[in-house]
């Protein structure tokens, strides 16, 4: 009883371990047979969507920007010539007053150069009476053609001379007493007062034109290169650039034209720029086209924007369309991406000015990628797609000819374009019966 106890015990131990492994690889087996098979999808790749930009050459003249502080043409300060107390000021003579030509702004005392007037014209009549008695002498005396009576007379004729001579130069100094304005123009300061001892020489005030104004305008080597700079004063065919004022006031910006007339003597030596210096006429005057226009003040601030030489050949195109400062994408009939390498002539404000590296009816992309790889493939808009689609049709010439059917025939070729191998098949439809008599 108890070895068949025993043997049944280890009959179980042995058998147990091996019936679960033999399930196990089953349940394994059936499993790898009845695996549900995976769904297979075909995976579209993504491709990127842009916008291009159908470019072409052009002849442009490049407008090159600039900014600079107007100043007055015509800028000096006021001296005395005269001695005396102020006796008079006007009341144009005064900061920010307007004045015209000859007109008199102020007056100083005439009593001492009056005076001084009346002496030199008694020395005038000394000097006459004097010369009248020496020739008489020496003509009483028979020494008219003598040395010594030549150097009388010449002596006498002398001292008259010179007594004119002062008496004019007292006039002079008299007139002065009444200081005229010697252009039309503004005061920018004055620095006198009624009562006031001056002397000569002594400042009186700055006063500056307004007929005329002008702005030194930096440019650097590049900027320089784009303009067809008067270097003389003068170009050969006679014609200055342009340039274009813009200032503002208040929300409002208002324009004043001027004109290129020539540099500054040298390269700033701060900042290694060149200077042009544009004149501006009538920087005061009003302009029909620009309504309750300001005057441009010495001391604005403007923008310059400079008329550039003419240049042929040049594709422009804005400036988000460069990649890696000097890369341009362009998309070919398959609209597969290209990579072009261009030379650039000039960086505008808002373009890019391009030499050579693009061709005639390139398509630019204008869209920012992260990834650009050469040969890629890219999706277009709807509009794009077909504008490129007609572009491609003109270039291979597939201008579709059409033609009526014979009737004898059931079958024509009618050729699309140029290529005599492409060909449409096209069968005449049946001809309609006729319509039953009434």
């Amino acid at each position: 009883m108890q070895i068949s106890s025993i043997f049944t015990q280890y009959k179980l131990k042995t058998l147990l371990p091996i019936a679960l492994i033999a399930s196990s690889i089953l349940i394994a087996i059936l499993l790898i047979l009845f695996k549900p098979q995976a769904e297979k999808r075909i995976i579209q790749p993504k491709l990127p969507v842009v916008t291009v930009k159908k470019v072409n050459s052009e002849t442009v003249k490049i407008p090159v920007f600039s900014r600079g502080t107007i100043k007055a043409k015509t800028d000096i300060i006021l001296t005395s010539e005269v001695q005396g107390r102020v006796q008079s000021i006007s009341t144009n003579f005064s900061a920010g007053g307007f004045f015209n030509e000859g007109e008199v702004l102020l007056k100083v005392d005439p009593v001492n150069y009056e005076l001084d007037l009346a002496k030199v014209k008694s020395q005038v009549s000394k000097a006459e009476l004097n010369l009248a008695r020496v020739k008489a002498d020496v003509r009483t005396n028979k020494l008219g053609k003598t040395k010594i009576g030549l150097a009388r007379v010449a002596e006498a004729k002398a001292q008259l001379n010179a007594a004119k001579a002062d008496t004019e130069r007292v006039k002079i100094l008299l007139a002065k007493t009444e200081i005229r304005a010697p252009f039309s123009g503004r005061v920018l300061e004055k620095k006198v007062g009624n009562g006031q001892y001056i002397s000569p020489g002594m400042q009186l005030g700055r006063i500056f034109a307004t007929k005329n104004a002008e702005i030194h305008l930096p440019l650097s080597d590049t900027q320089i290169s784009l303009i067809d700079v008067p270097y003389h004063g003068k170009q050969k065919s006679g014609k200055t650039p342009l340039v274009r004022l813009k200032a503002t006031y208040g929300e409002t910006s208002y324009y004043w034209l001027a004109h290129i007339v020539g540099t500054e003597g040298g390269v700033n030596a701060r900042n290694r720029l060149m200077y042009l210096i544009a004149h501006i006429e009538d920087p005061f005057g009003d302009d029909p086209a620009q309504a309750q226009r300001p005057p441009l003040i010495v001391g604005k601030f403007v923008e310059a924007e400079i008329e550039g030489s003419s240049f042929d050949n040049i594709f422009v195109i804005p400036r988000e369309a460069i990649r890696n400062s000097n890369q341009v994408l362009t998309i070919d009939k398959n609209q597969r991406l290209h990579i072009h390498e261009v030379d650039i002539l000039y960086r505008g404000k808002n373009n890019i000015y391009i030499k050579k590296g693009l061709e005639e009816n390139d398509h630019i992309v204008m869209t920012p990628l992260d990834v650009i790889v050469e040969g890629m493939r890219v999706l277009l808009s709807d509009s794009q797609q077909m504008e490129l689609a007609n572009i491609v049709e003109e270039e291979n010439d597939l201008e579709v000819s059409t033609r009526l059917l014979n009737s004898d025939g059931r079958e024509k070729h009618i050729p699309t374009g140029t290529d005599k191998k492409r060909s449409i098949k096209i069968k005449e439809a049946l001809p309609p019966e006729p319509l039953p008599e009434q």
